[in-house]
């Protein structure tokens, strides 16, 4: 009897230390750098309106024919889907074809290149390389061991005897017949328009560079200041119960460092920044500009220092005109 009342007491407190939060349980955000406007252009379906090209004019109005779907860029937040241009450079048998959003009249920025390379008669390499901006360092599409390249019609092209190298006649403001802008979709209506194309296996993401010889080329990318990046958060749960909420920012303003860590206490409320923070977010309805940093003060596990977040708020200045 006595041995049943102290296994039913030692399940009771156990059901309660489970069910009530441990003070020094905290919700962590790991806040990364954002890649969420890579979602804007999914570069297997890139890959694969490559492969079906005749020539790279009509891979262009491929990109860009709203019936298709593959093009979902809105990099400069304007709510209206970027006209990709196509421009290529050569030397040799090695290819760049570059893929550049048009923001402003003077500003582009480079999405991602087509590299092409003949290694001997018959033999090519190929890999779509995502721009380190949008889709982060080394990201590659590259064809699958089966897929024979030398097959497509668009390689075939560009090998030929009386091939010049490509160079879109359009820039902003000034656009093909066929292309009007239009509104971009949500993130899960636009995989939907495009799964016919990515669920095809035809390509692979790998993560380091297939074609080397293009450096040959001299390529030098293109990036813009007008680049907005989107937020995106996605929230695990750990076995103990913790939530740790791995958010991508970069929208509205927003300048944040990469690979620092926002701790929220559940019962407090009070955030602190581990290994220091340093952001500048500037609210696009009210033009409040708020500053947020990491400093050292003492913490209340062990009387240990540990970095907080401190703010500093103010009306931020408006551009002339």
């Amino acid at each position: 009897m006595r041995l049943t009342t102290i296994t039913l007491f030692t399940l009771a407190v156990l059901f309660v230390a489970a069910t009530v939060p441990v003070a020094g349980q905290e919700n962590v955000s790991v806040v990364a750098e954002s890649q969420a406007a890579a979602e804007g252009l999914d570069l297997h379906a890139v890959a694969e309106l490559f492969s079906e090209s005749n020539d790279l004019e009509a891979f262009e109005k491929s990109l860009n024919d709203k019936t298709l779907g593959v093009n979902n860029l809105d990099l400069d937040g304007n709510d209206q889907v970027d006209y990709i241009r196509v421009v290529e450079q050569s030397s040799g048998d090695a290819h760049v074809v570059i893929l550049q959003a048009l923001l402003s009249s003077t500003e582009s920025q480079d999405v991602a290149t087509i590299e092409v390379d003949r290694v001997a008669d018959n033999s090519y390499q190929l890999q779509v390389r995502g721009d380190p901006v949008i889709y982060g360092v080394n990201y590659y599409v590259a064809p699958a061991p089966i897929i024979q390249v030398r097959l497509w019609p668009i390689v075939g092209w560009m090998y030929g005897p009386v091939y010049r190298p490509y160079r879109s006649v359009f820039y902003f403001g000034y656009y093909p017949r066929y292309y009007r802008p239009w509104t971009p979709v949500r993130i899960h209506v636009y995989r939907t328009r495009t799964v016919h194309y990515t669920t095809r296996r035809n390509f692979t993401v790998v993560r380091a560079s297939r074609v080397t010889s293009v450096t040959k080329v001299g390529y030098r990318p293109s990036s813009s200041r007008l680049v907005k990046k989107g937020a995106v958060t996605k929230t695990h749960t750990s076995a103990s119960g913790v939530q740790t909420d791995v958010t991508k920012v970069g929208k509205q303003g927003t300048n944040l460092e990469t690979g620092r860590t926002k701790v929220t206490h559940p019962e407090t409320g009070q955030s602190r920044v581990v290994k220091g923070a340093s952001r500048t977010r500037v609210n696009s309805n009210t033009g409040t500009k708020t500053k947020v940093s990491a400093g050292k003060v003492k913490g209340s596990k062990g009387g240990k220092k540990t970095k907080v977040k401190k703010t500093k708020t103010e009306k931020a200045k408006k551009k002339p005109g």
